[in-house]
């Protein structure tokens, strides 16, 4: 049932992202905003496995992509509460 509940939450993400995860949309915006030295494959990698078997990291890396997708690079430190451990 839990399986079923994260590849629903996943592919929900997916169509509200413009087919980018919540995982590469925090890794992207990282690498963008805060150090290019990110890799961004290996990071959503690391997230998509970090948030597998945790719902509620699985939320705040949505809380997070959802808070800095549309935001300028200046503006992203009003994502602090949401983004909060996210990087990876």
């Amino acid at each position: 049932m839990r399986a079923l509940l994260l590849a629903t939450l996943a592919l929900s993400t997916l169509a509200f992202a413009g087919c980018k995860s919540d995982c590469q949309i925090v890794c992207e915006r990282t690498n963008e905003c805060i150090s290019t030295n990110v890799n961004i494959e290996t990071c959503t990698n690391d997230c998509i496995e970090a948030n597998s078997n945790d719902a509620d990291r699985t939320r705040r890396t949505a809380n997070c992509a959802e808070c800095v997708v549309e935001r300028a690079c200046s503006e992203i430190g009003g994502c602090t509460t949401e983004c909060l451990g996210m990087l990876f």
